[in-house]
């Protein structure tokens, strides 16, 4: 790229630096999340502190066993992230920046490498502040990293026929994929290629360049290369892992409604709710689509659409991978919404064809026209108005998040009335993603208190210490009543010091009534239970919806 064009770009660069910025001041807050984020990182401490490379752990219904559930590349990440940083919540939600990042960065690469930078720069900014992608970059999950591996192999499947090196990217990718939730990776990057290459072939009559010039035979010996041998390490270790996960985690959710699922609860979702979660999990971006379709209506028909599609390869190539999640739950069963992480690159990549073609078709105007950025500067604006005030009328909000919220949703509605945006299409698009960045940003400190205190266990956990009088220096004991938290195993060990140790276990109807742990913490109507089983019980204090009775008598001083 010659000096004129990186100059013209470095303003969008600086914005995508920015994005990133965002996300990384944002990891700390709020506390990890029950049941996942609390799930796997305490998965990742248990490691840690075994020294264990091969079994995930887990303390499911209090007892510590091996974690069949998922394999390791997401939890190895965690603990390297754990020894660099130390055990907290930053720490936890580190290797989720990266993976967002080398997500960004492939969809960049691919399309620098089909259509330019200028396309490539949509691509990243589409991808980055889509609702589901930015959430996701910051939370103790496995779907981002998963998307990494999923998102190489299908760049690396759509340059294969320019470099065999791509080919390989695209086999390593599915290795990554298999690595991190198994096999349903290749599903996924499957479900994205193959109706490509289907009507690819229908459509021209011969196969697609790409699959001719994929190394098959060295290129599958690289997946397993890459994905074989931590499996058969694990079956070793635990016998009869391959059997549970293999049906239970990958293919019953799909095909059975009872899969037995033995780690947790599915959610079980109405056949095509997927199409409807993709749609949010893409604001603010899938508004721009809706809106600029609605915008050229008179232009728009269905019947053109479809030749596009038949004569734009990539155009075709890119509405595969964006529909591909939503298409391949249509079967299945029990999913949440972060199933479609691996869609949103697609997406990406088709708003950036997008872009190209209104760009190379004058007539049709700019995308976005001027019109539709505005509309959505005033819809972002609206947002950093509305909700923080919602939020403070429910619930407590610090006042200097609530106050810079509202402030900045102001001027951006102002912006959005006063100030005629550019008819330059790609500043379109870069005041949007950042608007929508500082949106996110401004939001998290917001909800910060509200989460922590009602959807994880650290400061209950805390209020508990402090509520109760002549605590040992030894050990503190804490139950949680009917279900032990995954969160509280993990800031259990964090709030431990040398002089006291916090342990936490999970307390069952059979022994309220004479429990062997100092505090017994109950949440909502677990409350009234504990009330009948023994009316004598002294209650301490209440956090939310956490209520803090007292447990056994402590040991004299």
């Amino acid at each position: 790229m010659n000096v004129q064009n990186s100059s013209r770009l470095r303003p969008y660069i600086i914005i995508l630096t920015t994005i990133v910025l965002f996300r990384f001041l944002t990891l700390a807050t709020p506390d990890l999340v029950d049941t996942t984020e609390g799930r796997y990182a305490t998965t990742a401490q248990i490691m840690l502190e075994k020294g264990d490379w091969v079994t995930p752990w887990i303390i499911y219904k209090g007892v510590e066993e091996p974690y069949l559930g998922k394999p390791p590349l997401h939890f190895w990440l965690m603990k390297f992230s754990y020894m660099t940083f130390g055990v907290e919540n930053f720490a936890a939600r580190l290797p989720g920046v990266f993976s967002f990042i080398a997500i960004t960065a492939t969809v960049f690469y691919l399309l620098t490498n089909l259509f330019g930078r200028r396309a490539a720069m949509v691509g990243a900014l589409v991808f980055s502040t889509s609702t589901l992608a930015f959430f996701l970059a910051g939370a103790v999950l496995l779907d981002v990293t998963l998307t990494v591996g999923i998102t190489l192999a299908i760049a690396g499947f759509a340059l294969a026929d320019r470099s065999r090196v791509h080919g390989y990217l695209c086999f390593a990718g599915l290795g990554l994929g298999i690595l991190v939730k198994g096999p349903v990776a290749v599903i996924f990057a499957g479900m994205a290629l193959g109706p490509w290459v289907v009507l690819r072939r229908w459509l021209t009559g011969t196969w697609p360049a790409q699959m001719r010039a994929l190394p098959w035979v060295s290129g599958g010996a690289l997946t397993l290369a890459i994905a074989l041998p931590w499996y058969i390490f694990a079956e070793i270790k635990n016998p009869g892992f391959l059997k549970y996960f293999i049906w239970n985690e990958n293919l019953g959710r799909f095909f059975a409604k009872e899969y037995g699922d033995r780690f947790g609860s599915g959610h079980q979702q109405p056949r095509g709710t997927a199409w409807l979660m993709f749609i949010p999990s893409v604001i603010p971006w899938s508004i721009v689509l809706v809106a600029s379709m609605i915008e050229s209506y008179r232009s728009f028909s269905i019947k053109g659409f479809i030749n596009r599609l038949k004569k734009d390869e990539w155009l075709l190539f890119g509405f595969l991978w964006a529909i591909s999640c939503p298409l391949l739950l249509m079967g299945a069963r029990q999913y949440t919404a972060t199933y479609l992480m691996s869609s949103i690159p697609g997406f990406a990549f088709l708003m950036a064809v997008l872009w190209k073609s209104s760009l190379e078709n004058d007539t049709k105007g700019s995308f976005p026209s001027p019109r539709i950025t505005r509309i959505m500067l005033a819809i972002l604006g609206l947002i950093c108005v509305i909700a923080p005030i919602v939020l403070k009328a429910l619930f407590e909000i610090h006042e200097v998040a609530f106050l810079s919220t509202v402030a900045f949703g102001i001027i951006l509605v102002a912006l959005a009335i006063f100030k005629r945006p550019s008819g330059d299409s790609l500043q379109a698009f870069g005041s949007i993603a950042l608007a929508t960045a500082c949106v996110y940003a401004l939001l998290f400190p917001c909800a910060d208190i509200q989460v922590s205190k009602n959807r994880s266990t650290r400061e209950v956990i805390k209020l508990a210490e402090r509520l109760v009088e002549g605590v040992p220096q030894g050990e503190f004991k804490v139950g949680f009543g009917y279900n032990l938290p995954f969160s509280a195993s993990f800031y259990s060990r964090i709030l431990s010091t040398p002089q006291r140790k916090i342990t936490v276990s999970q307390v069952n109807a059979e022994n309220l009534k004479n429990p062997s742990e100092h505090v017994i913490i109950v949440r909502g109507k677990s409350e009234a239970t504990l009330v009948a089983l023994d009316p004598s019980k002294q209650k301490l204090g209440q956090l939310d919806k956490w209520n803090v009775y007292k447990g056994a008598p402590l040991p004299p001083q």
